[in-house]
This record gives C-alpha cells, structure tokens and sequence, in this order.
C-alpha cells in the first residue's frame, strides 16, 4: 500500500500542471482542477495499458519457446518408501524406469520398444475373467463361516 501512494506522489510531482500551479502560489497546496485530474487520470492508465501490454507479449513469446508437450508423458509411478518413487517415464515412445529420491534422479532401466508391443498385444488377446456378482458371493462366503466354525449372521 505505501508503494502504491509512493507513486501516486511521484506521479502528481511529476505532473508540470501540478508544478505551474506549485509555482502560482507557494506555501499553499493546489487546487486540483479538472484537466489536472484529467491529465494524471490519462497517465495512469497509459502506464496501466503499458504493463498489460507487456504481460501479453511476454506470455506470447515464452508460448512460442515451449516445446512439444507430447513429448514426455508419465506412465506409472510406485512408492517404495516415505520419500522415494519408481517412475515410469514415456520420453518420445521409449520409456525409461527412473528411481526418484529428494536428492537425485536417477535412470534405472530403458525399456524395449518391441517388450512394450509384445506386451499390449498379450493384453489385447488375453480373455477376460469373467467377475462374480454379490449374489453369488455371499453364499460362498456364508459356507467359508461354517467350515471355520462361525455362524453366518
């Protein structure tokens, strides 16, 4: 806040109405006219207007330095302990197993393209199991109590 009315002093000293009208009558504060509100009023969104243009720019030319953000994706990720993580990363259709801990990263193993195809098409082909429904398990579940002992409620 005190930056602010910093310049806002800075801006009326700055101002050559308020300087004539300073000079007019010393010892005494001046009167703000019309143009002089007028005049600061038009300066200030000017330099309101400078820095929004500027921001615009800005974010223009760092949108036109990005690289391809296709380009790395992660695929999976795995806690083995409270701060240390295996990352599965794809870095432009190869993918990389990386150990990530709070000091370093490390690159543990590449992964074979033709292992990643083999793999999906094991997938793809493999049939489905099919899943039971709660009907069908709760009277296995109800025979699982008898045979331990337990009566089912």
């Amino acid at each position: 806040m005190k930056s602010v009315f910093a310049f806002v002093c800075a801006m009326l000293a700055a101002s050559p109405g308020l300087a004539a009208e300073v000079n007019k009558t010393p010892g005494i504060l001046p009167e703000f006219s019309l143009a002089l509100i007028t005049q600061f009023g038009a300066g200030l969104l000017l330099i309101i207007g400078l820095i929004y243009l500027l921001a615009f720019l800005s974010k223009k030319i760092q949108g036109n330095m990005k690289s391809d953000a296709s380009a790395l994706k992660l695929v999976s990720g795995l806690a083995v302990g409270s701060r240390e993580r295996l990352m599965l990363v794809q870095v432009y259709g190869e993918q990389v197993l990386i150990g990530v801990t709070p000091g370093q990263v490390s690159a543990l193993h590449v992964v074979d393209r033709q292992k990643i195809l083999a793999h999906e098409r094991l997938l793809a082909s493999a049939p489905h199991e099919p899943t039971l429904s709660d009907a069908e398990l709760i009277p296995m579940f109800a025979s699982l109590l008898e045979k331990m002992g337990k009566q089912p409620r």
